[in-house]
């Protein structure tokens, strides 16, 4: 009996120093991801400020390139509506001289050709 009690506490010595040394291995395995995951989050860090600061003059640079692509394109569209009206106050009289004038030709044609259905 006291053999088998001193094979028990041999058997749960060699489990426990075993437990022990596996929990020691995970844990400094962890603190190593640990520390790693600080690095990492500090250099996520350190590139996020450096992208703010780079993008910030670019976006400043964008909104007036983009301001002055805007003023470029309502002056056009404010030309283009200028020379629309100019051209339709020169075809508008012209058209209306065709139109009178299409009307007396045809005008003049009726009358000739019932000039030469008198004379037979």
């Amino acid at each position: 009996m006291i053999d088998s009690a001193m094979q028990m506490h041999q058997a749960i010595t060699v489990f426990a120093g075993a437990s022990l040394i596996i929990i020691t291995i995970v844990a400094v395995f962890l603190i190593k991801l640990l520390i790693e995951l600080s690095h990492l989050t500090q250099a996520a860090q350190k590139t996020v400020i450096i992208l703010n600061e780079e993008l910030e003059p670019t976006i400043v640079e964008l909104q007036t390139a983009l301001k002055n692509i805007n003023a470029v394109a309502t002056s056009a569209d404010e030309k283009v509506e200028v020379l629309k009206n100019n051209i339709a106050s020169v075809i508008d009289p012209i058209s209306e001289t065709f139109l009178k004038l299409k009307l007396n030709v045809l005008k003049g044609i009726s009358q000739g050709l019932k000039l030469f259905k008198k004379d037979k």
